[in-house]
């Protein structure tokens, strides 16, 4: 009951008001809940999508960085197979042109590093054969580089790969290289340490244009490259930092400089003998929120702005459309009072001004409608008696007297000459045409009917002529019950015997063909007789589409032709085609379904 009371007081309320209160209702209060909602979602959003990228660039560091790792084990790999490193390396030298020739033989190892000059800063071999030459490529372990740690660490590890910061006590910098002892590929023995360092500008090129700030760790906690150079070669000690030195993979949350940061840690291990590397990268939330709250900051103004001018301009619409309702409520009720004389007094496109021509439409459909209906009902009439006038004209034309009577005359007289069967059978075929004429009406008949009717035609006509043609039935089966028109393919093969095989002595030949195809019957019947001229086929195209009652030879095809369009349209119908002096093909077309 409350709710019916509720209706009715809007019901009472006018279209303006309704109008704005349906503004404040249907369009204020959901565009600032949408607002707020797609503010917090734009916010949840803008923190994925920097969670992603973060992501990805931690993916790009550790595939670039995987690559360089890769190609220092690749050379690790190449100088461990290489023999000629290894007999340079192991031949005892008795003077120093003996080793100078043994250099200028051997130049592996000065290749890779000018080769790979953009990633590998350095590669040497420090060698325990003291009666080689310190030089470019090769440095004699002396006292002081037997007790350095990663010296000894590296013979420890006895050919195992072992990653650390190295210092280069010739170039006095820090670099992050693979140690290793090499042994010689043909007799096994220690060759020496191998040092291949990477250069720093690479592992900064890595991480310099990601979008935040990422930093590469090695599992002492040192750092091996970050934007912020200044934290290159230095431990994490700061508080803010420390943290990261032994986090696992995954998505933090620390305090950095006195802000929140999302920590983006994915943990690797360059080699079986190093602890965890890690690759960081810290993505600050309130960059995320400032971008996010200006844009919603901006969108609220504009959105404020928008709705002011929104108002000021619904309210302009609302009058000018209450004004207008109220002229076309006033209209309807003058032709509600019987006035029929209306004129549409509504100018504009819009609904109203449409509703309002509408109403000139419905009061001149008012007046229009008795004159159509007398229309209508007497199209009707003549069709009718159109189609009463084509029935006469079918039941006149159905088979040519000249045919019944030459048929009766050749039976007489081939009965009179031999007295066999065969006259007996022609006879009972042309009982059944006989019959099948007078028993014509408006009901459809069975496709197979119609195939009977035509081989008793055919049959008597072959019966008259003997060897002047031979005929040809193609049908499935299934067609056999499909329904149709009487006597619509009875008059084309007839045309087609007395026409078309009028000059043929012998070899003459009739083919009748039906199969559905896209929803349509074809019915083809074709003949190999005289055929017509581009002339004749014009004249008997113009007069199947006559409307006017005609006389002459094509009385049949016309009849057949208007009856087809008349019952099933005229997307149907029939149409004819023949070259002079080969035959003429007639096809007709008719629904699927019957």
């Amino acid at each position: 009951m409350k709710k019916i009371h509720i209706l009715k007081r809007l019901n009472n309320v006018n279209i303006r008001n309704k109008l704005l209160f349906s503004y404040i209702l249907v369009v204020l209060l959901p565009v600032l809940l949408i607002g707020l909602v797609l503010t917090l979602s734009m916010m949840e959003m803008a923190t994925e999508r920097a969670m992603y990228e973060a992501s990805n660039s931690v993916d790009r560091v550790y595939g670039r960085l995987n690559e360089t790792f890769k190609l220092a084990n690749d050379l690790f790999g190449q100088f461990n197979m290489d023999t000629n490193l290894e007999r340079t390396v192991m031949t005892r030298y008795q003077t120093v042109n003996e080793v100078l020739d043994a250099y200028s033989g051997y130049s592996a190892i000065m290749n890779c590093t000018r080769y790979y000059s953009r990633e590998i800063e350095d590669i040497k071999l420090y060698t325990y054969n003291e009666t080689m030459l310190g030089s470019g490529q090769f440095i004699i372990a002396d006292g002081d580089i037997y007790g350095q740690t990663w010296f000894e660490q590296a013979r420890i590890l006895n050919g195992g790969v072992y990653w650390q910061m190295f210092n280069n006590p010739i170039r006095n910098s820090k670099h992050l290289s693979l140690t290793t002892q090499l042994k010689g590929a043909i007799q096994l023995k220690p060759l020496g340490v191998l040092v291949i360092s990477i250069k720093q500008s690479c592992l900064t090129s890595i991480v310099i244009d990601e979008p935040y700030e990422t930093i590469l760790l090695d599992d002492k906690g040192i750092v091996l490259a970050a934007k912020k150079v200044e934290l290159v070669n230095k431990k994490l000690d700061m508080e803010d930092l420390k943290i990261l030195s032994d986090m696992p993979s995954g998505i933090h949350e620390i305090i950095y400089g006195d802000k929140k940061v999302k920590a983006i840690v994915r943990t690797f291990l360059p080699s079986t003998n190093n602890k965890e590397f890690r690759i960081v990268s810290l993505v600050p939330l309130d960059a995320i929120t400032d971008k996010v709250t200006k844009s919603f900051m901006l969108g609220f103004l504009i959105m404020m702005i928008s709705f002011v001018m929104a108002a000021v301009l619904f309210i302009f619409f609302a009058n000018s459309i209450s004004k207008r309702v109220k002229r076309i409520s006033e209209d309807m009720h003058t032709v509600t009072l019987g006035n029929f004389d209306f004129l549409p007094s509504i100018e504009g496109n819009d609904e109203i001004g449409q509703l309002s021509r509408d109403l000139g439409v419905m009061v001149k459909s008012i007046n229009d409608l008795i004159k159509e209906v007398y229309v209508v009902n007497m199209q009707k009439n003549q069709l009718a008696i159109r189609q009463r006038e084509i029935k006469l004209k079918i039941l006149a034309s159905q088979i040519n007297p000249h045919f019944l009577f030459n048929a009766l005359e050749a039976i007489r007289m081939r009965a009179y000459c031999n007295g066999d069967e065969e006259v007996a059978e022609v006879i009972m075929l042309l009982g059944k045409i006989m019959r099948r004429n007078l028993e014509i009406g408006n009901e459809l008949v069975f496709f197979h009917e119609e195939v009977n009717l035509i081989k008793a035609y055919l049959d008597i006509q072959k019966f008259r002529y003997r060897n002047r043609f031979n005929y040809t039935l193609n049908y499935s089966r299934a067609l056999d019950n499909y329904k149709m028109l009487p006597f619509i393919i009875q008059p084309i093969i007839e045309n087609a015997v007395v026409h078309g095989l009028k000059s043929v002595e012998e070899g003459g030949d009739i083919s009748l063909k039906a199969e559905k195809e896209s929803g349509i019957l074809r019915i083809i019947i074709e003949d190999n007789g005289c055929g017509m001229d581009e002339e004749q086929m014009r004249y008997i195209a113009d007069s199947l589409n006559e409307v006017e009652d005609s006389v002459g030879q094509h009385i049949g095809l016309k009849n057949v032709h208007q009856r087809i369009k008349l019952y099933y349209g005229e997307d149907h119908g029939m149409t004819i085609t023949s070259t002079l002096g080969k035959g003429t093909k007639v096809e007709i077309t008719l629904p699927a379904e019957g």
